[in-house]
């Protein structure tokens, strides 16, 4: 914290920290105050107080936009200490043991396959016994959830990738195994790899491909070929119509199509490759670690999942 005091702070609040940590995070006063839910004057107003408070520009041009400057990076270990622990402390003032008594939201990152797996399995629960808990579901990108943790606009995320190490906490919640779908008829028995490469593919998309077409990918790759994408999507639903309309090939997780009544024009093939099985994890931040309320949520989760198998 000693970066920030050699400086006269009186005049920083809470929501100037906010700003600050939000304006380095996006790069951007526009994107920032989107982020924030301010209007555009308002947040380079704050940036100007910032600039004063600091003596620092805090962001300076770079190309066609915008980077922070050394100054605002060198600050901002100290700015996430103190709102990390500004944030459990309000957390633990007056906070109800029971979940009876909460009232407060909970935000998660998921696909939609892993939201619909998360509403089934667990939300019946969850209205239960905590009725004031408000669950918020936000869109999954595996590049940008470390940093809306760090700025707090998401609490929970639900995803295959890999967890970065450092503020973030991960725990294994289910595994799942990847399937080829297309119409009866369009993959030929035995699907070949030669077969599969030369079909026209579906490739679902949240941020960027997903875990399962990354590991497909990855494996094609090691063989010299590749798959011919002819469409692209930002989910699971709807996959299995497309097929059904189009001569078109789908990879999704086999636990999406059991939660289904396939059609009987569908057909569903291993891949012609060998994958391992994809792990799907549940992270969260460092300031919600000790929360009582996502604690209770978190077991809950892992409670939900314990049967799961695809």
């Amino acid at each position: 914290m000693s970066n920030i005091m050699k400086r006269d702070t009186t005049s920083l609040d809470v929501a100037l920290l906010r700003a600050l940590r939000t304006l380095v995070n996006e790069s951007s006063v526009t994107q920032a105050a989107h982020v924030l839910g301010i209007g555009q004057p308002a947040m380079s107003g704050q940036l100007a107080r910032l600039r004063n408070i600091f003596g620092d520009p805090i962001l300076t041009r770079s190309g066609g936009g915008s980077k922070p400057t050394l100054r605002a990076l060198e600050l901002m270990p100290a700015v996430d200490e103190i709102l990390a622990r500004l944030d459990l402390l309000a957390t633990a003032r007056h906070a109800p043991s029971a979940p009876t008594d909460w009232n407060l939201s909970i935000t998660i990152a998921a696909t939609d396959y892993a939201r619909q797996l998360v509403l089934e399995r667990a939300l019946p629960r969850i209205r239960q016994e905590a009725p004031g808990l408000h669950l918020r579901f936000h869109r999954s990108d595996r590049d940008r959830v470390r940093e809306w943790m760090e700025e707090g606009s998401v609490d929970v995320g639900i995803g295959a990738a890999a967890v970065p190490t450092g503020r973030l906490h991960s725990r294994r919640l289910y595994k799942d195994s990847a399937v080829c779908i297309a119409a009866r008829g369009v993959m030929p028995q035995p699907l070949t790899v030669d077969a599969y490469c030369a079909l026209p593919h579906v490739q679902v998309r949240f941020g960027r491909a997903s875990e399962m077409e990354s590991l497909i990918d990855a494996r094609l790759d090691v063989l010299g070929r590749t798959r011919q994408v002819a469409l692209t999507v930002p989910d699971f639903a709807g996959v299995v119509e497309i097929v059904r309309s189009a001569a078109l090939v789908a990879v999704v997780p086999r636990g999406f199509l059991k939660r289904l009544v396939l059609p009987e024009d569908v057909d569903v093939r291993d891949p012609p490759i060998a994958l391992p099985d994809v792990q799907c994890t549940l992270y969260w931040h460092d300031r919600t670690n000790h929360s009582v309320p996502h604690k209770w949520l978190r077991g809950v989760l892992f409670d939900a999942f314990k049967s799961f198998a695809p």
